[in-house]
């Protein structure tokens, strides 16, 4: 009925709400740790924050990274853990929104993978144009 198509709309609602938070969560810490000029947007593949202007240390990408998967992984999971004694409907779209949030991050998880197993110089930079990552090795380690 009705409930449903405003439970539908509340979802898709939630959705871009999150693609916009989860953007922001990267951009606040490029922000906060490096000061730069930040750029937003959204490709055919996926929506993006970046600092292309500058090179970061491994660290900086690794948090910057990481942040939105650990953030949104520790408010959902009791968000949804509490949906599951409002309605069953509510519980399945909490859900695929945690769901959406684990396939979103799943870049961030990749990039972050590869910066702690791969790339473990600390002295390795990093430029995040946003859609793309490039690593930079110190001439040393190539």
């Amino acid at each position: 009925g009705i409930w449903r198509s405003v439970a539908m709309l509340g979802f898709v609602a939630a959705m871009v709400l999150y693609i916009v938070l989860h953007e922001l969560v990267h951009g606040f810490c490029y922000k906060r740790m490096t000061g730069e000029r930040l750029t937003f947007g959204i490709s055919w593949s996926c929506a993006f924050c970046g600092v292309p202007n500058i090179y970061t240390y491994r660290r900086t990408s690794i948090i910057a990274a990481s942040a939105p998967l650990i953030l949104f992984t520790v408010l959902l999971v009791p968000v949804c853990s509490a949906l599951m004694f409002v309605h069953p409907y509510l519980y399945m779209l909490g859900l695929f929104l945690f769901g959406m949030h684990l396939g979103g991050c799943g870049g961030d998880f990749y990039f972050v993978w590869i910066l702690l197993f791969k790339y473990k110089s600390p002295e390795a930079l990093m430029r995040d144009t946003g859609p793309e990552q490039f690593i930079y090795l110190p001439k040393s380690q190539v």
